[in-house]
């Protein structure tokens, strides 16, 4: 099920000159005091929705952090242009797949014998992921 977009400019919200305006005022219109406020909710905006995933391939906590610390390179390098780069599904799925695999290999890195090839055979029954060419 998609959402739908709301129509913002319904109730006065409107993007001016890339700055995001309430009946025609910004930013630059509130009181210094409201800035620093602003400032930290917009950070935790762009946290909360880069991390953003669908429940049927959902983020992995190394991924998650990846994406944080490249909002906040990003955004301490001075917001460079820069292109944008969505996975698919296939290769989130791909990635997910890459990881779990060497989570397996690292938790029997100091294992018996026996339990590496325990591992090995898990391995080889999990489906790899199929991932089209672009």
């Amino acid at each position: 099920m998609s959402k739908e977009r709301f129509d913002y400019s319904l109730i006065h919200v409107a993007d001016i000159d890339d700055v995001t305006t309430l009946r025609g005022k910004g930013i630059n219109d509130l009181p210094k005091e409201s800035v620093p406020y602003l400032a930290n909710v917009g950070l935790l905006v762009m946290f909360q929705r880069s991390l953003a995933a669908s429940k049927d391939c959902p983020l992995t906590l190394a991924e998650k952090q990846e994406k944080v610390d490249g909002i906040w390179n990003w955004l301490t390098a001075g917001m460079p242009k820069r292109q944008r780069m969505a996975m698919t599904a296939e290769e989130r799925a791909q990635k997910q797949y890459d990881l779990t695999i060497a989570a397996i290999r690292d938790g029997v890195k100091s294992g018996t014998k026996q339990e590496k090839q325990i591992a090995e055979q898990i391995i080889a029954k999990i489906p790899k992921p199929t991932v089209t060419k672009k």
